[in-house]
């Protein structure tokens, strides 16, 4: 069944980090089934046959979880992985449901 997803993130500028960036839109660009939008820097609205878990799973090999950080969500459910370096815990209080990879 494909879904509807969203990521906001953030890639650090340490190391190499417009790889990075390369990298994680061409792990959503294969993810995607059909369309996808991307018009805000730093945010991007897809679909996808890959279950949330997975695309988290993916999405976190492309980043440096010690800097980047990027919140994945469902647009249908109550789905929301936060993955990478989240130093700020309020997000957990502000989305009850959201998991950390």
């Amino acid at each position: 069944m494909i879904s509807a997803y969203y990521l906001a993130f953030r890639i650090a500028e340490v190391g190499d980090c417009e790889a990075r960036y390369e990298a994680l839109m061409a792990c959503i660009e294969e993810a995607t089934a059909g369309r996808w939008w991307l018009e805000p820097a730093s945010f991007v609205v897809f679909s996808s046959e890959l279950n949330a878990a997975a695309l988290a799973q993916d999405i976190s090999a492309v980043l440096d979880l010690d800097h980047d950080i990027a919140v994945l969500g469902k647009t249908e459910f109550k789905v929301v992985k936060i993955i990478g370096a989240c130093s700020d815990s309020d997000i957990f209080e502000l989305v009850p449901f959201a998991e950390r990879i």
